[in-house]
């Protein structure tokens, strides 16, 4: 019984490197490919801009909202409706509540300037740096770290065939290339 009843499911390292590689190399090559990258890339990324563009909206009507809280504290207090140390308790308050909004407006203002359309060239150049550091000799080490990034799954066949590879390019890889 043992290894004749069960076989193994896994696959030769040689073979999943190979496919992984020759994977890349038909993606790097295939410009409708990237430039489905670069569309999907840049609805993402108009989407972040409207939302980071909603909410700097928002913070700014809050932030006119509490200074306007803080104007009426200090008429409150010239009139002498508010005690001294009333006084200084809600303006404590008012400025925190400043403080912590003009963080995430800086928060959202940065989102805004970070957040910019990729050109199809850009990608493409990435890819074209990708292809010649696979055509470089890499140690073996390196090879793995680098398919260890690229890899999410590995999916095989009934004939223990190599069936499928999902690749994940991220923003924090591509600088690397």
């Amino acid at each position: 019984k043992g290894i004749t009843a069960c076989h193994s499911n896994a696959i030769r390292v040689e073979e999943a490197n190979e496919a992984v590689f020759s994977k890349l190399e038909e993606l790097m090559t295939d410009q409708e490919f990237l430039k489905e990258v670069v569309g999907a890339t840049n609805r993402v990324s108009r989407q972040h801009q409207e939302t980071a563009l909603k909410q700097l909206k928002s913070i700014e009507e809050e932030v006119k909202q509490l200074e306007q809280r803080r104007s009426k504290i200090f008429e409150a207090y010239e009139c002498s409706i508010l005690t001294s140390d009333e006084f200084i308790e809600r303006k404590k308050q008012i400025n925190q509540e400043l403080s912590r909004v003009q963080k995430q407006k800086k928060e959202a203002e940065s989102m805004l300037q970070e957040d910019g359309e990729v050109t199809y060239e850009y990608v493409r150049s990435i890819m074209e740096h990708f292809h010649c550091i696979l055509d470089e000799d890499m140690d073996r080490e390196q090879r793995k770290q680098l398919l260890h990034m690229l890899i999410s799954k590995i999916t095989m066949n009934d004939k223990r065939e190599l069936d499928s590879i999902q690749i994940v390019l991220t923003a924090a890889m591509a600088q690397f290339f």
